[in-house]
């Protein structure tokens, strides 16, 4: 009879202790993150947003809205968003970089909301305070022809100008060049630092660059016709993407520079020729 006893007693424990096990995650969940971000400058362009989900479930819709920090009014007419259902429809685990913007915002501290649904009624919402400001206008809206390494003309820019420079010229600066550019012997277009160019290049005219500047850039995917002041322009530097000493670009391109003045540009590679002695056409803001 004691046997039996022990035999279910058991037999109890591993029934019970496989109910434990049944569901050992707990309920579903959903988090939603919006780190601080800078001033967005009315009339600027799209300022770029981090928001970062993590969801048990797909990830079903992200709707951002703005509310008046004051009055907690719905204002998100005078706001527009570049989110694209593409980047989070169907996934659980993803940073977006959203972009807002807006034209007709009055100066003032605004609150984003972003809320988040995903898989059968999941929902979440986050929010971050932000400000609204004038922003100061662009001195320098202008292009320039540059030429590849086989060309006459200059390959090199001084973008705080701007100035276009030939190698020697360029080499004689020193520090005073961020950017060259040129269509590569692989057919392809190229943008890299000065740095890059006196050490990975490959062209002897550069061979002899004292203290080439080691200028910081990459690619963004702001519209180049969108921004409109110095503000935004800073704002789409994230010195974490600037790894690179040299980008193979398109035509289209659009990539931010800081500069060695330490303050920063926008450069779109409008065109370029396909030959090693052809030239190139970049469009520049700062």
């Amino acid at each position: 009879m004691k046997k039996l006893v022990a035999f279910f007693s058991v037999g109890v424990l591993i029934a019970m202790m496989a109910g434990c096990n049944m569901n050992p995650a707990g309920p579903a969940s959903i988090s939603v993150d919006i780190p601080a971000f800078g001033a967005v400058v009315t009339g600027g362009g799209y300022f770029p947003v981090t928001i970062t989900i993590e969801s048990d479930s797909a990830i079903t819709s992200v709707v951002p809205k703005v509310r008046n920090k004051t009055t907690q009014a719905d204002v998100t007419s005078s706001f527009s968003f570049n989110l694209q259902a593409t980047d989070y429809l169907g996934k659980k685990s993803v940073s977006l970089q959203m972009g807002i913007q807006t034209t007709s915002a009055g100066a003032g501290t605004y609150t984003l909301e972003v809320t988040v649904q995903a898989g059968s009624g999941l929902e979440k919402t986050a929010t971050q305070d932000f400000t609204v400001t004038g922003g100061t206008a662009l001195t320098i809206n202008t292009s320039v022809t540059i030429g590849s390494f086989a060309s006459a003309t200059g390959s090199s820019v001084e973008l705080d100008g701007p100035t276009v420079l030939t190698s020697g010229a360029a080499t004689a600066a020193g520090s005073g060049v961020d950017i060259v550019g040129t269509y590569s012997s692989y057919n392809d277009y190229r943008i890299f630092n000065p740095f890059y160019a006196k050490n990975s290049s490959s062209i002897a005219a550069f061979a002899g660059w004292v203290s080439p500047n080691r200028t910081l850039f990459h690619k963004v995917s702001v519209t180049f016709s969108s921004v409109n002041t110095k503000e935004t322009i800073a704002a789409q530097f994230n010195a974490t993407l600037a790894t690179s000493d040299m980008l193979t670009c398109a035509a289209g391109d659009v990539l931010v520079v800081k500069t060695d003045q330490t303050h920063y540009a926008l450069v779109e590679v409008t065109s370029f020729q396909s030959s090693t002695s052809g030239t190139a056409s970049l469009a520049i803001k700062e």
